[in-house]
């Protein structure tokens, strides 16, 4: 069967309501049209416009931002890499990988997060963008503290400062029955 799409000659794959046949090409590109109608009402989004995003993305294979394979089709239901829409703050479209995304969302930095060289680090404190040897080391996650030197240092004279005006805490040992 034909896919229900007027302008697309491939086999049809995946069905969407009871006569309508889409291929996965035409599938994929629905529904981020349809995500991105429902999250960005406001900005007007069209088929023309993801389809050619889509055409790039298949042609390049990889994240623009981390450089990772992205699969375009979600095989045997796992998300984890696969390509979404992406909304950049400037008002224009990109396919991106999810964990790409995903990082985006939750950033402060919103799209500056993409500018990052390996080199650098965002100091959430100062919310400055600094070199990464402006950090104190630190043997979890990265390998550096969230806050810069200046502002960790800053941030720990305040805690004694304080530690000082409330005085020492009482100890209280906790017996064992």
């Amino acid at each position: 069967m034909k896919c229900s799409r007027r302008d697309c000659e491939r086999e049809a794959e995946k069905r969407h309501s009871a006569s309508m046949m889409y291929c996965r090409r035409c599938y994929r590109i629905m529904k981020m049209l349809d995500a991105s109608r429902r999250r960005y009402p406001g900005v007007v989004t069209t088929w023309k416009e993801i389809a050619k995003l889509w055409d790039e993305t298949e042609a390049r294979g990889t994240c623009p931002h981390c450089l990772n394979p992205m699969p375009l089709y979600s095989e045997d239901g796992k998300r984890k890499g696969m390509a979404t829409i992406q909304h950049y703050d400037n008002g224009t479209l990109g396919i991106i990988c999810l964990t790409c995304n995903l990082a985006h969302s939750k950033s402060e930095l919103r799209d500056k997060l993409f500018s990052l060289r390996l080199d650098q680090k965002y100091c959430h404190d100062c919310k400055q963008i600094k070199s990464r040897d402006d950090f104190h080391n630190q043997s979890r996650f990265c390998g550096r503290m969230t806050y810069c030197k200046q502002c960790q240092n800053a941030r720990n004279k305040r805690i004694k400062e304080r530690n000082r005006r409330v005085g020492p805490r009482p100890y209280t040992r906790i017996q064992v029955n």
